[in-house]
Protein backbone atom coordinates (compact mmCIF):
# COMPACT_ATOMS: atom_id res chain seq x y z
CA UNK A 1 0.00 0.00 0.00
CA UNK A 2 2.62 2.58 0.12
CA UNK A 3 2.37 3.28 -3.73
CA UNK A 4 -0.73 4.95 -2.17
CA UNK A 5 0.76 7.76 -0.02
CA UNK A 6 1.02 10.89 -1.20
CA UNK A 7 4.66 12.16 -2.43
CA UNK A 8 6.04 8.20 -2.41
CA UNK A 9 6.29 7.48 -5.70
CA UNK A 10 9.64 7.66 -5.60
CA UNK A 11 9.90 4.64 -4.27
CA UNK A 12 8.17 2.42 -6.50
CA UNK A 13 8.90 4.32 -9.91
CA UNK A 14 11.87 4.06 -11.03
CA UNK A 15 12.31 6.63 -13.71
CA UNK A 16 11.30 8.74 -10.48
CA UNK A 17 14.55 7.70 -9.13
CA UNK A 18 16.60 8.32 -12.48
CA UNK A 19 14.84 11.65 -12.51
CA UNK A 20 16.08 12.49 -8.96
CA UNK A 21 19.78 11.02 -9.07
CA UNK A 22 20.50 12.57 -13.09
CA UNK A 23 19.23 16.24 -11.94
CA UNK A 24 20.92 15.80 -8.14
CA UNK A 25 24.18 14.53 -10.68
CA UNK A 26 23.55 18.03 -12.78
CA UNK A 27 24.23 20.15 -9.60
CA UNK A 28 27.90 20.95 -9.62
CA UNK A 29 28.58 20.95 -5.91
CA UNK A 30 27.29 17.43 -5.94
CA UNK A 31 29.76 16.16 -8.92
CA UNK A 32 32.77 15.80 -6.29
CA UNK A 33 31.44 13.09 -3.94
CA UNK A 34 28.36 11.20 -6.64
CA UNK A 35 28.46 9.77 -9.82
CA UNK A 36 25.04 7.89 -10.63
CA UNK A 37 26.57 5.67 -12.78
CA UNK A 38 29.10 4.35 -9.96
CA UNK A 39 25.65 2.97 -7.99
CA UNK A 40 23.35 2.40 -10.25
CA UNK A 41 23.12 0.62 -13.84
CA UNK A 42 22.97 2.89 -16.60
CA UNK A 43 19.18 3.52 -17.37
CA UNK A 44 17.09 5.44 -20.52
CA UNK A 45 13.95 7.12 -20.27
CA UNK A 46 11.92 6.30 -23.27
CA UNK A 47 9.94 9.31 -22.96
CA UNK A 48 12.70 11.66 -22.90
CA UNK A 49 13.53 12.50 -26.60
CA UNK A 50 17.10 12.49 -26.17
CA UNK A 51 18.06 9.36 -23.70
CA UNK A 52 15.25 7.45 -26.57
CA UNK A 53 17.16 8.55 -29.46
CA UNK A 54 20.60 7.37 -27.60
CA UNK A 55 19.07 4.18 -26.50
CA UNK A 56 17.68 3.23 -30.24
CA UNK A 57 21.07 3.90 -31.70
CA UNK A 58 22.91 2.02 -28.64
CA UNK A 59 20.77 -1.08 -29.15
CA UNK A 60 22.04 -1.53 -32.97
CA UNK A 61 25.72 -2.05 -32.19
CA UNK A 62 27.55 -5.23 -32.22
CA UNK A 63 29.40 -3.80 -28.70
CA UNK A 64 25.83 -3.69 -27.15
CA UNK A 65 24.60 -7.03 -28.19
CA UNK A 66 27.70 -8.48 -27.19
CA UNK A 67 27.65 -6.36 -23.62
CA UNK A 68 23.50 -7.66 -23.12
CA UNK A 69 25.37 -11.41 -21.85
CA UNK A 70 26.55 -9.68 -18.95
CA UNK A 71 25.43 -6.48 -18.24
CA UNK A 72 22.22 -5.31 -16.72
CA UNK A 73 19.65 -2.11 -18.78
CA UNK A 74 16.97 -0.49 -17.23
CA UNK A 75 14.74 1.48 -19.60
CA UNK A 76 11.23 3.51 -18.55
Amino acid sequence: MHNHLPGTGILHRTDLLVDLLKEYEMNKENNHCYRVSRFFPKSFRLYNENECKDFFQMIDTAVFKKQMKTKILYTF
